[in-house]
C-alpha cells in the first residue's frame, strides 16, 4: 500500500507535466505513449508466452509483440508532422501488412496458427491502439482538461477500489480471475468516481469542458469501464499462474497496474468525445 502511495506521489506530477508540455508536438506524451506501449506488450509477451508455451530458441519471438504498438505510434506522431497520407489508408495498409506477417511468424514460433495470431490480435489492441488514444487526445485540439480528466478518473478509481477493498472489503470472490477483490472495492469506486466528477463540475462550473448531464455521462462510463484494465490483466495473470506481475517485470509491475484503468478507459472516453459531444 505505501508503495502504490509513493508512486503515485512520484508520478501524478510528472504525468501532469507530460501532458501540459507541448514542444515538438507533444513530444513528451509521445515518449510517454510510446513507453507505456513497450512495456504493457513486454508484460502481455510475458503472460501470453506462460499461457500457450511460446517456444522459441531465443527471445527474438517478443520483438513482434513490441513492433507493431510502436509502429503505429511511430507513424501516427511522424503524421502530425508531414501529413503524407489520410490516416485510414495509412493505418489499414500498415494494419493489412502486419497482420500477415505476424500471422507467419506467430504461426512458425508457436505451432499454433489462427488462435496465436487473434491473442496477439487482442494484445496489439490493448498495447498499441489504446495508448495511442491518449495521444491522439491530446493532438486534436481539446482543451487539456479533457486529458487531464481521463488520467484522473481513471486514477482514481483504480486508487479507490484498491484502498477501499483493502480497508473495508468483506465480500471477496466475486469474480474468479480476481478473488481477492471485493464487492465493497468496486461498488464503493463507483460511487466515488462518480461523486469525484461531479464535484469538478460544480467546482469549475462553466469553465469546465462538460455540461453537467455529460459529466454525469462520462463518469458513469468510465465508472464501469475502468475496472475492466484490471480484470482483464487478473485474468491473464492468472492463466499464467502468475499472481502478481512485479514478479516478473521487477519494479515495473505495479506502475504498469495504475494505468491498466485508463488504457481500458481511453477509447470509450474517445468515442464519447468524438460522436456524443462537441468539445
Amino acid at each position: 500500500m505505501l508503495r502504490r502511495v509513493i508512486l503515485s506521489a512520484i508520478f501524478i506530477p510528472i504525468i501532469i507535466y507530460i501532458i501540459y508540455a507541448d514542444f515538438l508536438n507533444s513530444l513528451l506524451l509521445f515518449l510517454f505513449v510510446l513507453l507505456l506501449s513497450f512495456f504493457t506488450s513486454k508484460e502481455m509477451y510475458i503472460l501470453l508466452k506462460r499461457i500457450y508455451k511460446f517456444q522459441s530458441a531465443d527471445n527474438r519471438s517478443a520483438v513482434w509483440f513490441y513492433l507493431p504498438g510502436a509502429v503505429i505510434i511511430i507513424i501516427y506522431y511522424i503524421n502530425t508532422f508531414f501529413k503524407v497520407n489520410p490516416l485510414f489508408i495509412l493505418y489499414t495498409a500498415g494494419f493489412t501488412v502486419f497482420s500477415i506477417f505476424l500471422h507467419a511468424v506467430i504461426k512458425k514460433v508457436t505451432g499454433k496458427g489462427i488462435s496465436s495470431f487473434l491473442i496477439l490480435l487482442v494484445s496489439y489492441i490493448y498495447t498499441g491502439i489504446f495508448p495511442l488514444i491518449i495521444f491522439i487526445i491530446k493532438q486534436e485540439n481539446y482543451r487539456i482538461f479533457v486529458l487531464y480528466f481521463l488520467f484522473l478518473l481513471g486514477w482514481f478509481n483504480d486508487a479507490a477500489a484498491y484502498f477501499i477493498g483493502s480497508f473495508f472489503g468483506r465480500i471477496k470472490g466475486i469474480i474468479k480471475w480476481s478473488p481477492n477483490k471485493s464487492l465493497e472495492g468496486y461498488s464503493g469506486a463507483f460511487i466515488l468516481t462518480i461523486a469525484v466528477g461531479l464535484a469538478l463540475r460544480f467546482v469549475f462550473g462553466e469553465r469546465f469542458p462538460f455540461n453537467g448531464i455529460q459529466t454525469a455521462l462520462i463518469c458513469l462510463v468510465i465508472a464501469v469501464w475502468a475496472p475492466l484494465g484490471d480484470l482483464f490483466e487478473s485474468m491473464a495473470k492468472r492463466k499464467a499462474g502468475m499472481k502478481d506481475s512485479s514478479n516478473f517485470l521487477p519494479g515495473l509491475g505495479g506502475v504498469l497496474d495504475i494505468f491498466d484503468s485508463i488504457l481500458m478507459s481511453a477509447p470509450v472516453y474517445y468515442i464519447l468525445l468524438r460522436i456524443f459531444f462537441s468539445v
